[in-house]
């Protein structure tokens, strides 16, 4: 199946990994998050902690295609071998996933993002 998704990708010319591209959505999105609580905070604006919870939402989602090409590249690319950068990178997601979900399920108890 990911063979085909790849040959499908290379005939209409893509011949790049996904996972590159796909990187910029949930990094971008935690760092803005990150940039909209803050100010929301030091201001004490409820619509800017609102705001920050839902870009960290959308960081979430982003998170899971992300890892998915991730993984579908390094098989496509490096056959599976586990380097020394892969298994950082997936420890890195793994943290990353958890800090997320953490970030979300408290931002969904939090009375002041109402």
């Amino acid at each position: 199946m990911i063979s085909a998704f790849y040959d499908f990708l290379d005939k209409i010319g893509y011949l790049h990994p996904i996972h590159p591209a796909m990187v910029h959505m949930p990094i971008g999105l935690v760092v803005g998050s990150l940039f909209i609580g803050g100010t929301g905070l030091v201001l004490s604006r409820t619509s800017m902690s609102r705001a920050a919870y839902y870009t960290l939402v959308l960081a979430l989602i982003f998170w899971v295609p992300t890892v998915t090409f991730g993984l579908m590249d390094w098989q496509r690319y490096y056959g599976g071998a586990w380097l020394f950068a892969i298994k950082m990178k997936l420890g890195l997601a793994g943290t990353l996933g958890v800090l997320l979900v953490t970030g979300v399920w408290l931002g969904h108890r939090d009375p002041m993002r109402v």
